[in-house]
């Protein structure tokens, strides 16, 4: 059963990248010279509110199950990430975030 919960979870995950992409393709094309994450979530918030508040939302949701879970005696098994560190964990923003700082080393 928990196999089947667990892949449930990471089917939304993958869902949710995929709807992010085109967002965030548009965010990091209007971004400035001087960017940094936090430049990035502020953009994300106010250009796609909606987008947001489901990753927020999705964050809550997970964590609740995960104290059911603990309350019943077993492992966490979702540990969702934190809106910020789940836009850090996009491979476009990982990317962007990489290659600002290859640039200044050059």
């Amino acid at each position: 059963m928990a196999g089947k919960t667990k892949r449930k979870y990471h089917g939304e995950i993958i869902k949710i990248n995929k709807n992010l992409k085109k967002p965030i393709e548009k965010i990091l094309e209007i971004l400035p010279y001087n960017y940094n994450l936090n430049l990035i979530e502020e953009y994300f918030k106010k250009y796609y509110y909606y987008e947001w508040f489901y990753i927020k939302d999705m964050k809550e949701v997970y964590d609740i199950k995960d104290r059911r879970l603990e309350s019943y005696g077993k492992k966490k098994r979702y540990n969702a990430s934190n809106p910020k560190e789940y836009l850090l964990s996009l491979p476009q923003i990982k990317y962007k975030l990489n290659q600002k700082v290859k640039t200044n080393i050059n």
